[in-house]
């Protein structure tokens, strides 16, 4: 059977990758590591990304409600509760803030915070946001 990774990112050292919920490593030494933190939970994995020193992890169905933060090391370390929203197409982390992207915007979560900070674009399907040199946001969609 072929397994086919959910998403992935990296750093210098690492790979990371999702696997059927399952969180892997690939090192530079390409030794494997795996988390399976998620196993038997309701969540279903959909997006990871490098926020500083953690690998911070969404389903893709927000069915936890949950945010989950891990170590480099794919050690849990917390979680942030995310109230909104319930089908997750990408993620970002720019300005200290999570840039959580769905079919009805993209809601913005401060690092710090509890809550969302503002939802963006909300009559559209965002897939991702960048940040440009002079400050400006870019937005893909997926329906236009």
């Amino acid at each position: 059977s072929t397994l086919v990774s959910e998403h992935c990112t990296s750093d210098a050292q690492n790979f990371y990758f999702i696997i059927n919920d399952i969180l892997y490593k690939i090192d530079e030494n390409l030794r494997l590591y795996e988390n399976k933190y998620f196993e038997g939970k309701p969540a279903k994995l959909k997006q990871m990304l490098l926020a500083g020193n953690e690998i911070v992890v969404v389903g893709r169905y927000n069915e936890s409600k949950k945010m989950y933060f891990f170590d480099k090391n794919l050690n849990f370390t917390s979680y942030k509760p995310i109230s909104e929203p319930v089908l997750v197409q990408g993620m970002s982390f720019i300005d200290q803030k999570f840039w959580v992207h769905t079919p009805n915007g993209t809601w913005v979560y401060p690092q710090d915070s509890r809550t969302s900070e503002k939802v963006y674009l909300k009559d559209k399907s965002i897939a991702s946001v960048l940040k440009d040199r002079q400050s400006n946001y870019w937005f893909s969609t997926t329906n236009e």
